[in-house]
Formats: C-alpha cells, sequence, structure tokens
C-alpha cells in the first residue's frame, strides 16, 4: 500500500515523517514493529505496577515502624495502606 502525504508548508512535524517512514514499509516490517511496541508498552505497565507496589510497600513499612515506635496499640488500618 502506498500513500502520499502531501504538505502545505516545508515543515514536517517528527509525528508525520515518522508515519510516512512507517507506511511506506512492508507490511511483514510494521507488524514486527507493531508487536515490538506492543511488548515495550506491556513491558513498561508492568514496570509501573513494580514501582506502585513498591512504593505501598515503603509506605506499609514506614507506618508500621511509626506505629511500633508509639505502641501497637496505634497500628493503622491495614485495609487502607495500598489505595
Amino acid at each position: 500500500m502506498s500513500t502520499a502525504t502531501v504538505y502545505d508548508s516545508n515543515i514536517v512535524s517528527p509525528l508525520d515523517a515518522l508515519w510516512t517512514l512507517f507506511i511506506s514499509q512492508p507490511k511483514s516490517v510494521r507488524t514486527a514493529f507493531t508487536k515490538r511496541l506492543f511488548s515495550q508498552d506491556s513491558s513498561a505497565y508492568a514496570e509501573l505496577q513494580r514501582a506502585v507496589v513498591g512504593k505501598s510497600f515503603k509506605k506499609a513499612l514506614k507506618e508500621l515502624e511509626e506505629a511500633e515506635k508509639s505502641g501497637l496499640e496505634n497500628l493503622p488500618d491495614a485495609s487502607i495502606l495500598f489505595d
């Protein structure tokens, strides 16, 4: 599939340049690129999830340490620690 892109000015945005390059590739290359892009997106999401869990865990440990210093009767409600 060949698609020509016509611009009114000599200025082409980086996104338009990349899109033009992408659509000019054979379908097998576009498919491989798309798979890799989705893989990277999934990896980035997994990393974000790990960061969120790590932050929540650190918060829980800090609150537990503070509660132990002030007495165990002041422990926070565990059901709200991981919001």
